[in-house]
């Protein structure tokens, strides 16, 4: 299969030259004003933790990063892939090898070419030990060579190589198609400028940006605002915007408020504001509700909490939960109840999978079976503080599970930072309310980043061989539909019968955008917002 692409010649300017004047039809003496700088500013309700794209794994660095940077494939609102950094791909009749060409006119931002030997030594810095990617192992594993890379016995991904300057090769260990694809398109395989990283020494992202995207790092004060400046070398033409500004701003009705005012020209709409925003005369008609590939759970640790050992006591914590209360009156019937892991609108989602359902008979009968009726230890259940959903569903998740099993639970709010790290070294919660959003449309993101043993961001310690294997086997299936299949068993196993996590709700999008904004790209992933290249202000 061959992918090409083809660009549009840029437009010109003509002008008029009379004795070496430029004929303006102004007055002698005065000259025209410079046009305003086209900026748009929106506010995220938390910092991004990184702009390096190896360490992308917060939504807001997933906003702003491809912004910023350029993967071989990019992805539309309806997960469809198109070339991107790649003007073209083929791959080889048994699947296993895969050649994309790069466009003859990528740069970076400081101006150098880049090549298919930039391309090899990021994926080699991703995969390498010292990185310590969270993701490196769910975007590489399938390339050979990844696991020599990954436990430190050479530096070399065997895999991929650079057959000339515009020509990448990378070998899979086993036939895979659109998957492959979905993988390339995250913002952790982004080229970046090796000379970048090496000058800026430790956090060198936070001084300049290394990539080939069509907007380049202005200046990131950290906790209050991210500003990136058009790259008019780009690729795939300048942007029509002259610099997008990131206003850092917590506080969700705030950041309405800044909206009303005119100090930005979008903003995401806290739950809470949702009908006060909807009922509006203006407001109202500038609402969009935008469905998002989010789930939210609770994590259940039996390393910290040792009844969570007995899958009978996980669940009953399932049951004693009434998802559909929560959503009704929480979150005003907008989100959804969660059945599975794996959201609707991401492949693979499985409307017929139910977990543990509501029954508060069924939940005090487990706990009763497993010996821990009236015997179970206190509960401290920390709560994502990046936004306010989850606090919103920490408190009636705690009531229902003090009221119908009576454990003692307390709801705990930290800084973000400790709560990821915390959560991360996965031997401090008993329990805890997060989520999941994935970064590219495929329900791997989901069943092997937070459920696969190995997976760093599996932070309930699930352990289960046989889940393990499904996941593997999975991923050596070429037949589309019959790996959807095999990964919608493994969703069953686990989340129908071991039960590391309650799901518990699929959230959506809720934004309000000025009307002068157009160009605006949504879809289902990260935050919402496809990167900025086709936006413009009509004003």
């Amino acid at each position: 299969m061959t992918v090409r692409h083809r660009g549009g010649a840029g437009g010109r300017i003509a002008g008029l030259l009379v004795a070496g004047l430029l004929i303006t039809g102004l007055p002698a003496g005065l000259t025209a004003a410079a046009p305003a700088p086209r900026v748009f500013r929106m506010v995220m309700g938390a910092d991004a933790l990184t702009l390096d794209p190896v360490h992308s794994n917060d939504l807001q660095a997933a906003l702003v990063i491809p912004n910023m940077y350029s993967t071989l494939v990019k992805a539309d609102a309806e997960g469809n892939f198109h070339p991107d950094a790649a003007a073209s791909w083929r791959i080889s009749p048994d699947g296993r090898t895969w050649r994309f060409v790069l466009r003859d006119n990528l740069k970076f931002h400081n101006g150098r070419a880049a090549t298919a030997h930039d391309f090899k030594w990021s994926w080699e810095r991703l995969a390498a030990p010292e990185t310590k990617s969270p993701t490196a192992r769910l975007l590489l594993a399938s390339v050979v060579g990844f696991e020599e890379v990954a436990s430190g016995r050479t530096r070399q991904l065997s895999g991929v190589r650079a057959v000339d300057d515009r020509t990448l090769e990378v070998r899979v260990n086993f036939p895979i198609r659109g998957e492959l694809l979905a993988l390339l398109s995250h913002p952790g395989t982004a080229v970046v400028a090796r000379e970048v990283v090496e000058r800026g020494g430790r956090n060198w992202d936070e001084k300049a940006s290394g990539g080939t995207g069509p907007y380049r790092l202005v200046n990131w004060s950290r906790n209050t605002r991210v500003v990136i400046e058009r790259f008019s070398s780009y690729f795939g033409g300048a942007p029509g915007l002259d610099r997008v500004e990131f206003i850092i701003l917590p506080e969700g009705a705030t950041q309405v408020a800044m909206y009303e005012n005119n100090e930005v020209d979008l903003a995401a709409v806290p739950i809470t504001e949702y009908r006060r925003v909807a009922a509006h005369p203006v407001l109202s008609k500038e609402l969009l509700t935008i469905n998002r590939s989010q789930i939210l759970f609770l994590g259940m640790n039996p390393r910290v909490y040792p009844p969570f050992q007995d899958p009978r006591v996980r669940r009953a914590f399932a049951h004693a939960v009434n998802k559909d209360a929560i959503v009704r009156t929480v979150f005003q019937g907008i989100y959804l109840s969660a059945t599975g892991l794996v959201p609707p609108g991401v492949p693979g989602h499985n409307p017929n999978l139910k977990g543990p359902e509501y029954s508060l008979e069924r939940a005090r009968a487990l706990l009763g079976e497993a010996g821990w009726s009236g015997r179970l230890p206190p509960m401290v259940i920390p709560a994502n503080p990046r936004g306010a959903d989850y606090r919103l569903l920490a408190e009636p998740v705690a009531a229902m599970l003090r009221q119908n099993l009576g454990v003692q639970t307390q709801i705990q709010l930290m800084d973000f930072a400790r709560f990821r790290g915390e959560m991360g070294a996965r031997d401090k919660f008993q329990a805890f309310i997060t989520g999941w959003t994935a970064a590219f449309h495929d329900p791997m993101y989901y069943l092997e980043g937070i459920l696969y043993s190995k997976s760093p961001t599996n932070f309930t310690n699930y352990l289960n061989a046989d889940y393990d294997k499904m996941v593997d086997q999975a991923l050596t299936i070429v037949d589309p539909k019959a790996r959807l299949q095999a990964l919608q068993r493994a969703e069953v196993k686990a989340i129908a019968e071991d039960v590391p996590l309650s799901p518990l709700v699929y959230t959506k999008f809720l934004y309000v955008k000025k009307p002068y904004v157009k160009g605006i790209e949504t879809f289902t992933l990260g935050l919402g917002l496809l990167p900025f290249r086709s936006v413009t202000l009509d004003r």
